[in-house]
């Protein structure tokens, strides 16, 4: 407590109680004396010191009123760290919990979770460290921050921009990421690399992607990435996906069980750099270190040159793989499936461009595409401004999908698709057969009706027929031809569906002419001893030539025609389009 010096006398001491600020009258009379008692400047002195003292006194009231709330007294901490692991923050903003109450900061501080999904929101290091070497911004207080209370769990990234500083920072933490995923320029891989080469016993998922437009990899760069002692850096890998740009031998491991190489979104896969990974053998060369792997995808864009698509490498096994997907120009994903020997269960999807043939010939001799029991297949127009056709099949054993592709061409240079499929999936154990030509413009580019008699003859043991939208007149003309030995193409069909779109530009005509043609072809195969046993046809449209009214007399009419013909006759008739 001050005193006043000797030599000042009380005469001088100001009266505060008439100076016209009240708040002197809420002091306690011991506060009232001890002020009156001093001089400036020790009097504001003193005030300051009293201030400092009730405020921390009313943050201890604070405290203790927060610390008897409801939820407290009735809520174990235990269960209220439980809540705090489940809240997924998705901004630094949400930290603002830690000044709730003195209670909450202490538990949150002790729950791991909350701070490891804060980790797990995407983070642009180039704007973390933008600040001077002697300031932080807010996020990078926050990331660090948050970097040490997930200690000790596992932790997850998402960095967009990956710098030198990035490096120090998880420096210290890299033995507990679980998975990393970075999205970054050229210029940035060597420190991510760096990052990779110091250990990280624990990443199994890796993630590394191109950003647009920075830049590329010159063919010393590539070499430099490759350079790192990467093997026994990442043992437990098992997932990895990285850019063509960043795909390097020292990234294979015969841990890695999940392959994506490719797909850059922000690059539309335009990302393959100066360097020689683009060589059928090196692409080898990297999945013959990775024996394990399950699923395999790549995601090309460019077209390799044909010197680069020369090999005199052995096939590889891939004993383990059950999924496959490429992307692609056909020859070169026939060029692959050339080189690998897959389990006959592998499920293949292939997405390619037609460059001079439709289907990938390697394709054709895979064990497993002549077991398929069902066929799908579908063609349609791309909604894009670069208006191509695409020929989209399918193969199914039972549930299991075998192979699934489609294949991409310009308008006009489609090529003979359905004598391709029909080689390529065409077998006896083919059952169900289903085909979808959504028009009568792509009835006509793909030549569908000219080679029914030829997609037919590749399944002749089907039993199910299913044909929607275009004119099924081919069809049923095709279903009338006989084979070598006299009997109808097909002989063991039993059910056809029919789901017929007319065309306003068909005429009345070729309706009746189609219906007759119908009628022949059932009429035709009974005799040759191979009837149907169930027949649905359903016709949309009828309103372009007939009113509502007579629409129920044409349905009466096409069943007076064929009762007697099938077992079991379904027609259904539509004046505008059926839902």
């Amino acid at each position: 407590m001050y005193t006043i010096p000797p030599e000042t006398s009380p005469a001088s001491v100001p009266n505060l109680s008439h100076a016209g600020d009240s708040s002197t009258f809420h002091l306690t009379q011991e506060d009232r004396e001890t002020l009156g008692s001093l001089l400036p400047p020790m009097d504001r002195e003193w005030m300051l010191s009293r201030a400092q003292y009730y405020a921390e006194y009313a943050r201890n009231l604070r405290s203790m009123y927060n610390a008897g709330a409801p939820i407290h007294r009735h809520l174990p901490p235990e269960l209220l760290m439980e809540i705090f692991g489940h809240l997924h923050p998705k901004h630094r903003r949400e930290a603002s919990l830690l000044h709730v109450c003195h209670a909450w900061r202490a538990l949150l501080l002790r729950t791991a979770e909350f701070w490891v999904d804060m980790l797990s929101n995407s983070v642009d290091h180039a704007k973390l460290f933008m600040e001077p070497d002697d300031a932080e911004s807010g996020e990078l207080q926050c990331f660090r921050f948050s970097l040490v209370c997930s200690s000790p769990r596992e932790i997850s990234l998402d960095i967009h921009h990956y710098t030198d500083c990035s490096t120090r920072l998880l420096a210290p933490h890299s033995h507990r990421i679980s998975l990393l995923q970075v999205h970054i320029a050229a210029t940035e891989a060597e420190h991510l690399f760096r990052l990779l080469g110091s250990g990280m016993p624990h990443l199994t998922t890796l993630v590394v992607t191109h950003i647009k437009g920075l830049t590329t990899l010159t063919r010393d760069e590539w070499y430099t990435l490759q350079s790192y002692p990467l093997k026994d850096s990442l043992p437990r890998l098992q997932d990895l996906s990285v850019a063509t740009l960043f795909l390097t031998p020292s990234l294979s491991f015969p841990t890695l069980r999940t392959l994506s190489i490719g797909g850059c979104t922000s690059c539309n896969g335009q990302c393959s750099g100066q360097h020689s990974m683009h060589h059928l053998d090196t692409i080898l060369s990297f999945l013959r270190r990775c024996p394990s792997l399950v699923h395999l995808r790549s995601l090309g864009a460019t077209t390799p040159d044909p010197s680069r698509r020369q090999t005199h490498s052995a096939p590889v096994d891939l004993l383990h793989l059950e999924s496959m997907e490429l992307h692609g120009p056909t020859s070169w994903a026939s060029d692959l499936l050339d080189k690998l020997a897959l389990p006959a269960s592998t499920t293949l999807k292939l997405r390619t461009r037609c460059d001079g043939t439709t289907v990938p010939r390697s394709l054709r001799t895979r064990p497993a595409l002549q077991t398929p029991d069902r066929i799908h297949i579908q063609f349609y127009f791309t909604e894009n401004v670069n208006r191509r056709t695409v020929c989209e099949v399918q193969g199914w054993r039972g549930e299991s999908l075998h192979v699934d592709f489609s294949t991409e061409s310009t308008v006009g240079e489609s090529g003979d698709v359905i004598g391709e499929v029909s080689q390529t999936l065409g077998s006896h154990s083919v059952q169900d057969l289903r085909i979808w030509v959504p028009s009568e413009v792509i009835y006509t580019t793909f030549r569908v009706g000219q080679q029914a008699v030829q997609l037919l003859a590749s399944c002749p043991q089907i039993t199910r027929l299913r044909w929607r939208r275009a004119s099924p007149l081919h069809v049923f003309q095709a279903l009338v031809t006989r084979t070598s030995g006299g009997a109808p193409i097909c002989p063991h069909l039993e059910h056809l569906v029919v789901h017929w779109r007319l065309s306003p530009y068909g005429g009345e005509a070729m309706i009746r002419r189609t219906w007759e043609t119908m009628k022949t072809t059932l009429e035709r195969r009974a005799e040759l001893g191979s009837p149907l046993k169930k027949f649905v046809l359903r016709c949309e449209n009828l309103k372009h030539y007939w009113s509502q009214e007579d629409v129920e007399n044409v349905e009466k009419d096409i069943i007076d025609q064929l009762q007697g013909v099938v077992e079991e006759l379904k027609v259904n008739a539509f004046h505008g389009a059926s839902t």
